[in-house]
């Protein structure tokens, strides 16, 4: 059983890293006890959670939002996302994952986050920045030239349980790294796939093993620059209703193909 966080008494500085390529990045595993090749848990929500990867031999990127933080950050200008972001880098931590850029470059504030993740990487040029994206626009691809952003994360969902309307067909997952590709930034872009659980849709729809294969093996061949893959883990809570063992099975499936494709 893993140790409380007064137990361990480990402070944010004192955390792993960021580690060297490839990244095998998962989003809300609910097996991260099970996984051999794992390296970067990208939704991290609170420091004991940072401590329990910490002993699995996970790097932790604390989840921050994006553009798409509504209400409370209305009244919120460069300077105030630059504090929110900046105190993970004050406290020690390896970096942060914004979740996420889903708005056009017209969004109030588009503008205020590119000029704190900036300033940012200035102040802290060892502090790892990950961005969520579903369409990179062209401001959020500059931020990735100028490495403000050190990661994009694609968001490739072909399949979502529950809400199958999100999903993306994979010619539109290629649409999105084609457009990377073009600026000559795949070696900062990974493309995170499913939802990968089995559990159908309404329509019928699912994750099946010999999809999963193909799009991580596509990405591989296709795209060799990018320097890992990244995959959403669907819990059993919250809005999305799955079969967690069967959820459990492909996770699994998924863990031993990126350490087979990626040589993790």
């Amino acid at each position: 059983m893993l140790k409380s966080v007064e137990q361990e008494n480990i402070s944010p500085a004192q955390l792993r890293r960021m580690p060297s390529p490839p990244y095998i990045i998962w989003y809300q595993c609910p097996f991260l006890d099970d996984l051999r090749h794992c390296n970067i848990d990208a939704s991290v929500g609170n420091h004991q959670w940072a401590v329990e990867n910490h002993r699995r031999g996970i790097t932790s990127l604390m989840w921050v939002y994006g553009p798409n933080l509504y209400g409370e950050a209305k009244d919120w200008d460069a300077q105030r996302f630059l504090q929110y972001y900046a105190s993970y880098a004050e406290k020690g931590y390896a970096g942060i994952a914004m979740d996420e850029w889903n708005t056009g470059d017209d969004h109030p504030y588009a503008l205020p986050i590119a000029e704190a993740l900036r300033t940012l990487k200035r102040k802290h040029r060892r502090f790892f920045v990950a961005v969520w994206v579903t369409e990179p626009t062209p401001l959020f691809r500059k931020l990735v030239k100028e490495r403000a952003v050190d990661l994009a994360i694609i968001q490739g969902y072909t399949f979502v349980p529950e809400h199958p309307e999100w999903a993306i067909s994979w010619e539109g997952v290629v649409n999105r790294i084609e457009r990377m590709k073009r600026d000559g930034i795949l070696r900062q872009t990974v493309v995170c796939v499913g939802m990968v659980s089995p559990t159908p849709d309404k329509f019928g729809n699912r994750m099946s093993p010999a999809q999963l294969q193909r799009q991580v093996r596509s990405l591989r061949e296709n795209y060799p620059e990018m320097p890992g893959v990244a995959f959403y883990g669907v819990t059993g809570f919250g809005e999305y209703r799955v079969e967690m063992e069967p959820t459990k099975k492909l996770v699994l499936l998924a863990d031993r193909l990126a350490g087979e494709v990626y040589g993790r």
